[in-house]
């Protein structure tokens, strides 16, 4: 059992862990014990309804089990690096998807606008190719003039 001077020495510690475990604990109930293990058994007793036995058993789990702090810590982290290849590997996913869809949509439509100036094109023969050679000289001064400045 993880005895009481052990435990007051490692409070700060363990306050994460307790407050994973359980939930209804507020940091006032941490200062209102002070450390003391008795006290705050006790008030996770009143708060949870669960058995004295079945809540040292918790408080022995955070200390034996041939872990140290350190050890808890690691294996923390790499269940946390582990959710976070998780999480990056489904937004990867997603973002592949939402590219696949977009692309599907840009396809659609500029095979959709394609079409449409071809069969202006093929209707008005003449005005395409007069908007084409105004539009070629048009063109043509701004890099005349870009190349003058220069």
């Amino acid at each position: 059992m993880l005895t009481a001077q052990e435990f007051k020495g490692r409070i700060n510690e363990f306050k994460g862990k307790i407050r994973e475990k359980f939930g209804q604990l507020t940091e006032d109930d941490f200062t209102n014990t002070q450390g003391n293990l008795d006290q705050l058994i006790g008030k996770i007793q009143q708060k949870t309804g669960q058995s004295r036995e079945a809540i040292e058993q918790f408080f022995n789990g955070l200390t034996d089990g041939g872990k140290d702090a350190a050890g808890n810590a690691s294996e923390y982290v790499s269940q946390a690096a582990e959710k976070v290849r998780q999480t990056a590997g489904q937004a990867v996913e997603r973002a592949k998807e939402g590219y696949d869809q977009a692309r599907q949509y840009a396809g659609r439509y500029t095979n959709q606008g394609m079409e449409e100036a071809r069969h202006v094109v093929q209707e008005h023969p003449q005005q395409a190719l007069m908007v084409a050679v105004g539009v070629g000289a048009v063109v043509g001064l701004m890099l005349g003039l870009c190349m003058r400045s220069e």
